[in-house]
């Protein structure tokens, strides 16, 4: 088992959900997460990536308990805001915890985490750290931490909470938490670090001249990370995993997919052996309509299929 796979997280979401822009698939089916997890584990991948919003993930991870008991679960809260955070989510957020400890039939939680981060820089923001730390004193949480969407928003809560777990975007496009040594602060200070969006919802793993009209914006950049793929011999799917892969500080890459033949694919890919780093900050971008996939302007399924082999 190589190490690149051992450092895989399998996201659910498409356990509850059809997520994901190119997911033409819907939501998984129950045979269908069978399979998934069976090869999760079966290939040496320890954590599961969850929340409360994922629809029916957590309850779907509950009816598979005794495949998931070897696995780390952490999840989230109900998103919280957009002005302020009041008594009653406070009291939401601890009902949606019990829920989910109940749910996927777990006494304790490997960990749990702001679903939107930057929402504890609100008035009241307090009060859900000090739930959390009280979550995590009294044992029903092992880590607590935050999921956030932008390096200025980490950087302001980290003045006010160093938490155990952090969830970032990070992908070949978006490389916004890399630069000016972000990662390996994080590192220094202990905190857990998880990244998602290493696909970019499967924007990255997609034929630019498929992408619909909405995003013809992207269809530059796309282009050029075939290109570089193709002069650095890598498939996009090796390109996108040995990228994030390649940055020691980051302990899991939450990879998400809709069958057992594309986490089959990831796994291959993430076992390959790393060949010479080539430049992958050449393709850094900063334009958020293209790396922020909540200004996508395109319904949650549009086209293609995320994480497919066909899709290299």
């Amino acid at each position: 088992m190589s190490d690149g796979v051992r450092r895989l997280g399998l996201g659910t979401a498409q356990f509850g959900l059809a997520y994901g822009v190119t997911n033409t698939r819907g939501q998984v089916a129950h045979d269908e997460m069978a399979a998934i997890l069976s090869l999760a584990r079966g290939s040496g991948m320890a954590v599961i990536d969850t929340a409360h919003e994922y629809g029916e993930s957590e309850a779907a991870l509950g009816t598979f308990h005794d495949v998931t008991s070897g696995f780390r679960i952490i999840t989230k809260t109900p998103s919280l805001g957009p002005e302020r955070i009041d008594a009653e989510q406070v009291s939401s957020v601890r009902r949606a915890l019990d829920n989910s400890r109940r749910t996927l039939r777990r006494d304790r939680l490997d960990g749990l985490m702001v679903h939107n981060g930057q929402a504890l820089l609100l008035p009241g923001g307090d009060r859900i750290i000090a739930l959390m730390q009280d979550a995590k004193d009294r044992g029903f949480v092992a880590a607590v931490g935050v999921s956030v969407f932008e390096p200025a928003d980490l950087e302001a809560i980290l003045a006010i909470f160093v938490p155990d777990l952090v969830q970032i975007p990070l992908n070949l496009l978006d490389q916004r938490f890399v630069g000016n040594g972000r990662i390996a602060a994080l590192a220094a200070k202990g905190i857990e670090i998880h990244v998602r969006s290493v696909f970019l919802q499967g924007l990255l793993l997609a034929e630019p001249k498929s992408l619909p009209g909405s995003l013809a914006h992207a269809r530059a950049s796309l282009q050029a990370v075939r290109r570089f793929c193709e002069g650095s011999r890598f498939t996009a799917m090796e390109a996108c995993l040995h990228f994030v892969l390649a940055l020691s500080e980051i302990r899991h890459v939450i990879v998400g997919v809709t069958c057992a033949d594309e986490l089959a694919a990831i796994v291959a890919a993430a076992q390959e052996r790393p060949r010479d780093r080539p430049d992958f900050a050449s393709l850094a971008v900063d334009d958020l309509d293209i790396i922020a996939p909540a200004r996508w302007r395109v319904p949650s399924v549009a086209w293609g299929n995320v994480g497919t082999v066909r899709s290299k």
